[in-house]
């Protein structure tokens, strides 16, 4: 009996380290495969679009000293929803370097890489180790949806990086102390000036603080957020010299309608079918991980933030103008839920947390370098 133990402790050893060498193999392989994507994206600059135009034009006027210009003006119209903090960034940038396109590549790479790292300090700070953060870093690195939002000069990345850190520093703490508490206050309202309707990741985060009875913390974090939202409005106004909240609330309101309502279940079905293969299997895979959710784990951050997150999509499709860019929240928010069900301190459930990841790297390798939608 005893000589049977030691066989099985040996087998389960090995057969983790053929697990965690599978993982690295195919994480390496999504990363360079993704890598090469930017590179070839920025020497072509294929996924620069009239939207790209629109946040490469706003940080133009910003860099030759007009914030929100008006709708009508010398140079045409000038209207636009888009939050400050993303073409402010790029104007900066744009100063540095002296190139649009460059700025705006080096802005997407700075997003992009916050927005990973994000995943990977969120997941280990759950109690997943390096090899389940690494996968599932690489798993999302490796949709063609994150190159493609990288190198595409667009504003959907950066405030999806800033949710996930903020996520990242509120979970594996069991204190709250106010200087956390006004950190996480100040990365969402970051957020916020970066998307406005990306707010979810701070509703998560006060709804979660509720379900553990810190009612004082989540009014704390709900009120030193708000402070930061108003902020932002009102320095925009100021700067913009009035016309910030015009412009904004006019460009956000057009275009939905009661017709529009009714057609949200077909235009997610005509969207996705732009989407690439392993961006549509995580999305699979999210929606199936929350069917299945023990109960002890419906109370938890990602469980929170995925449904917050699928709501405000499902419900922003009512306009006609969304495009793929709107999935990147949905797939964060899925490998986040995925990983925080395989994560398991238990030593004797390590084996199936592995098993689960390298098979689904495996399945996300084979899609993508068979994907007839990369690029």
């Amino acid at each position: 009996m005893e000589r049977f133990k030691i066989n099985f402790s040996k087998f389960r050893a090995s057969h983790k380290s053929v697990l965690r060498a599978i993982i690295l193999v195919a994480a390496l392989a999504l990363i360079c495969l993704s890598a090469v994507e930017i590179a070839f994206s920025w020497k072509t600059d294929r996924y620069v679009s009239h939207a790209s135009a629109v946040y490469i034009t706003l940080a133009n006027d910003l860099v030759d000293g007009t914030f929100y210009p008006p709708y009508f003006g010398e140079n045409g119209y000038r209207g636009t929803r888009y939050l400050p903090l993303y073409f402010s960034s790029h104007a900066g940038l744009i100063k540095l370097l002296g190139d649009p396109l460059k700025a705006g590549y080096l802005l997407g790479s700075i997003a992009g890489v916050l927005l990973l790292a994000g995943i990977y300090r969120f997941i280990r700070k759950i109690g997943g180790n390096f090899y389940l953060a690494f996968g599932f870093m690489a798993s999302v690195f490796g949709c063609a949806l994150t190159p493609i939002l990288m190198t595409s000069i667009r504003g959907d990345i950066l405030p999806a990086a800033l949710n996930i850190c903020g996520l990242a520093l509120f979970v594996g703490s069991c204190e709250l102390s106010k200087k956390r508490l006004v950190t996480i206050a100040l990365i969402f309202s970051l957020v916020f000036a970066a998307k406005i309707t990306s707010i979810f990741g701070v509703t998560a985060v006060c709804v979660v603080l509720l379900f553990q009875r810190k009612i004082k913390e989540s009014i704390m974090l709900a009120l030193m957020t708000l402070l930061g939202f108003s902020l932002v409005i009102g320095i925009s106004q100021f700067l913009s010299e009035g016309r910030f909240i015009e412009g904004v609330w006019g460009v956000a309101a057009a275009g939905s309608s009661f017709e529009g309502w009714l057609k949200i279940p077909t235009r997610i079905r005509d969207i996705m079918l732009y989407l690439d293969g392993v961006t549509c299997l995580f999305l699979g895979l999210g929606v199936a991980t929350f069917v299945v959710l023990p109960k002890q784990q419906r109370t938890h951050v990602s469980t929170v933030y995925f449904l917050l997150v699928a709501f405000v999509t499902t419900i922003s499709f009512s306009n006609p103008g969304l495009h793929i860019n709107h999935f990147l929240e949905p797939l964060a928010a899925s490998v986040l839920l995925i990983a925080s069900m395989l994560v398991i301190r238990k030593d004797r459930f390590e084996v199936f947390a592995l098993t689960a990841i390298a098979s689904v790297l495996i399945i996300a390798v084979g899609i993508a370098f068979t994907s007839p939608r990369r690029g």
